[in-house]
């Protein structure tokens, strides 16, 4: 596929469609686990808390000619959400890039003898916010000293075949070399098979280990699909499992596309 194809036309097709935009920055990014979602809501909460002492500080000094140009290039930036749901990540991104205006009009809150203490406030509660909004989610990202050696044995040893699963391991130490398949892209739509669409008949290395227990126990509240995924594996009889360090195993698998249901029963 294209360029053109895989990336420039659905952005075009899905262009000022706010509704989808939404539904990935917020409908799909507040969700999962509970702490997942607690943590999601806690970083909105900020974010609304911030714009309001912002707006504070705007009307508190509005007469301010630096006041209504950085306003400007504010409305600029929030200007280019409907273009693209960018993977989810649109909203924090707007958000990130727009923090030294708002940092900078909300420090005049502190100009009003009545609402300084709202800022006052606001800073003692956020360095403890920004750490669980900052790190709390991610867990996922982290990577162990088990995973890397597994992935040096890949390389080592079967480099040549491709990878399912093992993500970010990859995506951290070996993404020039690797073009992995992710689990997630492997599965079907009800994550209980194959996508038989995605595979073909070549042979496959399937990795799991605990980042792709984590990835679906925080993004999905789904704490049975790898355990059974991996007792599936365990038992087809196209596969063999070729390495193992506890934190991940790496399973030797050909006829993907034949396989059957995984039964997992929630």
């Amino acid at each position: 596929m294209s360029f053109l194809e895989q990336h420039l036309v659905p952005s075009l097709i899905e262009l000022f469609n706010l509704d989808l935009v939404l539904h990935h920055n917020l409908n799909e990014r507040v969700a999962g686990s509970f702490s997942h979602v607690v943590i999601s809501q806690l970083a909105i909460l900020s974010v609304i808390m911030s714009m309001a002492l912002m707006l504070l500080g705007f009307l508190n000094n509005r007469k301010s000619i630096n006041n209504t140009s950085l306003l400007a290039i504010l409305i600029s930036i929030v200007a280019i959400l409907p273009i693209y749901p960018y993977g989810g990540e649109m909203l924090m991104r707007i958000f990130l890039f727009a923090i030294p205006i708002i940092s900078f009009m909300m420090a005049q809150v502190i100009l009003s003898k009545r609402l300084w203490i709202l800022i006052i406030l606001f800073l003692a509660m956020m360095p403890l916010s920004h750490i669980l909004i900052h790190y709390g989610n991610e867990r996922f990202d982290y990577v162990s000293p088990a995973e890397i050696s597994f992935f040096d044995f890949y390389f080592q040893k079967c480099s040549d075949l491709k990878i399912i699963g093992g993500f970010p391991v990859y995506a951290y130490k070996f993404q020039e070399k690797l073009l992995g398949i992710d689990l997630d892209q492997a599965l079907d739509k009800n994550k209980r098979n194959f996508n038989k669409q995605n595979l073909n008949n070549d042979n496959y290395l399937i990795a799991i280990g605990l980042s792709e227990k984590i990835q679906y126990e925080q993004f999905y509240n789904d704490t049975i699909i790898i355990p059974c995924i991996e007792s599936y594996l365990n038992n087809y009889t196209n596969c063999k499992k070729i390495y193992d360090n506890n934190d991940v195993g790496l399973f030797y698998c050909s006829r993907l596309n034949n396989s059957g249901t995984f039964n997992c029963v929630a």
